[in-house]
């Protein structure tokens, strides 16, 4: 029997509604996390939604969210400075921070990725691991190892000093292991092993979608023969690898996805991952592989074309 869409499955025993899981031929009862999972997958939840325990507006970077608003949304009037309620009110509106049962306000997991100082310090997850390897496999001597904590949203440029994001910090890293100087004529140029564009619209699609009930952070890794991101969580409820390919796209997390966009990171919904394929057969002629585990999404490019 093929797996259903509708998940999780829920059984009725008088007043108490349990919740299944099909495990083997066995069907297990489902613990807190896994149903978290289920739910979000299913889109029955958006877990960009929920609060993060003590990450209040201070700890925001509140010139980042000051530009955004004022730069990019263009709103014509903002609380003062000093008017915390006031931003805490237009960030609920928002649903970049949320009130409590407790009368706490906190940051939304959405409004912590995209706009507080350091996101890893109230959810651990939110950074990115990035390593680079001499051969063909994870070994203990790499060439390089860093993990990056900054939101997703960088400064705008306009009345700002330019301030990177997460994205810009990573795509840094991947450039320092990926590239280097060649000649053209009398000039030197910086030449990329990847497509630059093909390597940002991995990283892009693996922040913006990837699953926040799975308490672990992105993963970079280079080889001397490809490049891999893994995110965290399996495809959302009916997305396939194949739909993918042809620009489907159900956003696990639309308020990241709609601020990205209002940002300029994301140009057409649902062009990342044909984009990606396009600028990688231009480059050598191989496409990328997309790699769909229970628990984690691995993009791969290839470095060259391999020969049979």
């Amino acid at each position: 029997m093929e797996s259903g869409a509708n998940k999780p499955y829920a059984l009725r025993d008088g007043d108490r509604l349990d919740f299944f899981i099909r495990v083997g031929s066995e069907s297990r009862r489902a613990d807190r996390d896994t149903l978290r999972r289920l739910f979000q997958a299913s889109e029955s939840i958006h877990f960009e939604t929920t609060p993060v325990s003590g990450a209040t507006w201070e700890h925001f970077d509140q010139a980042r969210i000051r530009g955004y608003f004022q730069l990019i949304r263009r709103f014509k009037e903002l609380p003062g400075e000093q008017d915390d309620a006031g931003w805490e009110r237009l960030l609920i509106n928002n649903d970049y921070m949320i009130s409590t049962e407790q009368g706490k306000v906190v940051a939304t997991v959405a409004g912590c990725v995209l706009f507080q100082k350091q996101p890893s310090r109230f959810l651990p997850a939110a950074g990115v691991n990035a390593a680079a390897f001499r051969g063909l496999e994870k070994e203990y001597d790499s060439l390089a190892r860093e993990r990056f904590d900054a939101p997703m949203v960088a400064l705008p440029r306009k009345r700002h000093p330019a301030t990177h994001g997460l994205l810009e910090d990573v795509l840094a890293f991947v450039q320092r292991y990926t590239s280097g100087e060649m000649l053209q004529g009398a000039r030197r140029v910086r030449q990329w092993l990847y497509p630059k564009e093909a390597v940002r619209e991995a990283l892009l699609n693996g922040l913006i979608h990837r699953d926040w009930t799975i308490p672990t952070d992105l993963e970079l890794a280079i080889y001397s023969d490809r490049l891999e991101i893994v995110s965290p969580g399996a495809l959302p409820n009916t997305v396939t690898v194949e739909k993918m390919k042809a620009g489907v796209r159900i956003p696990r997390n639309p308020i990241i996805m709609r601020t990205m966009q209002d940002c300029g990171y994301v140009e057409a919904m649902g062009m990342g991952v044909r984009n990606m394929i396009r600028n990688m057969l231009a480059h050598n002629g191989t496409e990328p592989e997309f790699i769909e585990a229970e628990d984690r999404f691995t993009v791969r490019l290839w470095r060259e074309r391999k020969t049979v």
